[in-house]
């Protein structure tokens, strides 16, 4: 990636199936996107592994 566009943020592709299971979630919870749910599970996740 060139410097020109260099961002803070990266993404991340997932399967249609966990799409719509991570969307039947967030229709019922504080979540508004799904972008919004998938990164606080995925820092929750890391935290098992701080201090490895």
């Amino acid at each position: 990636m060139s410097e020109d566009t260099e961002r803070d943020y990266t993404t991340v592709s997932i399967s249609i199936k966990i799409a719509s299971k991570i969307d039947k979630i967030i229709i019922n919870s504080c979540y508004l996107n799904r972008a919004d749910f998938i990164r606080d599970a995925v820092r929750e996740h890391l935290k098992k592994f701080e201090g490895v």
